[in-house]
C-alpha cells in the first residue's frame, strides 16, 4: 500500500503544483503587506487557510481516475445541472452584496458558486465535444452546446457579473475551437455574437454596467484625452494605472506605508485590483517574475496535454488554460486602463476561497491525468 502511493506520487507533476503554490504564495505577501497597514489579518489568514486545503484537494483527486468520466455521460449531466441549479437558487437565498446576488452566505463564510462552474462547465464540454468529435461538423451539435451553455451564463449575467458571464461564454467557444469545427460555423457564430452583444447593450445591461464600458472608452473619445469625470466613474482605472506606475523597476517594497492601495486611494487592491498592488509593490521586475510563472505554468500544462492518449483529456486541460489565460489576461488589461473594469480576479494571486479552491480542484483534475498517463 505505501508503496503504491509512493509511486502515485511520484507520477505526479509537481512542478505543475509548486508553481500554482509560488503564484498564490506572492498574492499572500501583497496581503500580508496589506494586512500589515491595515492591522486587519482576516484576509492574509483566510488565504492562507484556502491555500493549504487547495493542496490537499490536489493530493486527493490526483487519486481519482478522472478519465474515467469520459465514459459516465450521466454523472457529468448531473454535476452540470447540480450548478445551474446552485446558480439558479442565488436569485431566491442570496443577500444582495453589493448590488449583486453571486454568493451564498453562511456566517462568516461566503461560497461563490460560479467559480466552481466555471470548472465543471469544462468538464462538461470536454466531454460533449470529445464524445461527438468525428461529428463536429454537424451544425446540430454546435447548436446544442450552445444551448448547454446559454444556461448558466444567462443566470450568471443576471446576477449581475457580467464578466464570469463572458468567461463561461469565452470557454464554450474556446474548447469548441480546440475540438475543430468548420471555417464556415466559426463565422456563423461570430455574426450571431455581435447581434447578441447589440442586443445585451440595448436591452439587458444595466446603467452601471454601461458605465464602465463608456468610462473605459472615455480617453479615446474626447479631444482632451482624458477621463471626464475622474472623481467618479475614471477613479477605479485612474487610481489602478497610477499604482501600477508609481511601482518603477523595483518597486515600493511590501513595508512601505505610503502607497496607493495602503492609503485607500485603490479600491479593491486585495481582490480586483490586486495586480496593481503587486506592481506599486514589487515594479516591473516582480511583474517579470509572476509572467514568468504564469508562463512556466501554462508550459507545464501544454506538456500534460501533449501527452494525452484521448480527447476528453486534452480538451480539458485546454479548456482550463483557456479559463486561467482569459482570466490573467482580463484582470491585468483591466489594471492597466486598457479593458474595462468586469471584476474577474487575477487566478492564484486575488484574495477569494471560492477563486482559489475551484483553481486548486482544476489542477487536481490535471495531476489525476497526468498521473494515469504515467501508470
Amino acid at each position: 500500500m505505501r508503496k503504491s502511493i509512493t509511486s502515485h506520487l511520484k507520477r505526479l507533476d509537481w512542478i505543475l503544483l509548486v508553481l500554482a503554490t509560488l503564484i498564490t504564495v506572492l498574492g499572500l505577501v501583497v496581503l500580508y503587506s496589506l494586512s500589515l497597514s491595515w492591522e486587519n489579518w482576516v484576509y492574509f489568514r483566510n488565504q492562507t487557510i484556502f491555500l493549504l486545503i487547495g493542496i490537499v484537494i490536489v493530493l486527493c483527486l490526483s487519486f481519482l481516475d478522472i478519465e474515467a468520466l469520459k465514459e459516465s455521460s450521466a454523472f457529468v449531466f448531473v454535476l452540470y445541472s447540480f450548478c445551474v441549479l446552485l446558480l439558479a437558487g442565488l436569485f431566491f437565498f442570496a443577500s444582495e452584496i453589493r448590488g449583486t446576488r453571486s454568493w451564498y452566505s453562511f456566517g462568516s463564510f461566503r461560497f461563490e458558486p460560479v467559480e466552481i462552474t466555471k470548472i465543471i462547465f469544462i468538464l462538461f464540454f470536454a466531454k460533449y465535444f470529445s464524445q461527438r468529435y468525428v461529428e463536429m461538423y454537424q451544425a446540430r451539435h454546435i447548436f446544442l452546446s450552445a444551448i448547454y451553455a446559454f444556461i448558466p451564463s444567462l443566470l450568471v449575467f443576471f446576477q449581475p457579473d457580467f464578466g464570469s458571464a463572458m468567461i463561461l461564454v469565452i470557454l464554450w467557444f474556446g474548447i469548441l475551437l480546440t475540438s475543430g469545427i468548420k471555417q464556415k460555423h466559426i463565422l456563423m457564430i461570430m455574426v450571431i455574437g455581435l447581434f447578441s452583444l447589440f442586443l445585451i447593450w440595448n436591452l439587458f445591461l444595466t446603467e452601471e454596467q454601461k458605465t464602465r464600458f463608456s468610462t473605459f472608452l472615455e480617453p479615446y473619445i474626447n479631444p482632451e484625452g482624458e477621463y471626464l469625470d475622474p472623481q467618479g466613474t475614471g477613479y477605479h482605472i485612474r487610481q489602478s494605472i497610477i499604482a501600477v506606475g508609481s511601482g518603477g523597476i523595483f518597486g515600493k517594497g511590501p513595508f512601505q506605508p505610503l502607497t496607493q492601495a495602503k492609503l485607500g486611494f485603490l479600491p479593491e487592491a486585495h481582490t480586483d485590483f490586486i495586480f496593481a498592488t503587486f506592481a506599486e509593490m514589487f515594479g516591473i521586475f516582480g511583474i517579470f517574475v509572476l509572467f514568468l510563472l504564469f508562463v512556466l505554468f501554462f508550459f507545464r500544462l501544454l506538456t500534460i496535454a501533449k501527452n494525452c492518449k484521448n480527447n476528453f483529456s486534452r480538451l480539458l486541460i485546454s479548456g482550463f488554460m483557456i479559463l486561467v489565460g482569459a482570466e490573467v489576461f482580463i484582470n491585468i488589461a483591466m489594471n492597466i486602463g486598457i479593458l474595462p473594469i468586469t471584476g474577474l480576479p487575477l487566478p492564484f494571486l486575488s484574495y477569494g476561497g471560492s477563486s482559489l479552491l475551484s483553481l486548486f480542484i482544476g489542477i487536481g483534475i490535471i495531476e489525476s491525468i497526468k498521473s494515469h498517463i504515467s501508470s
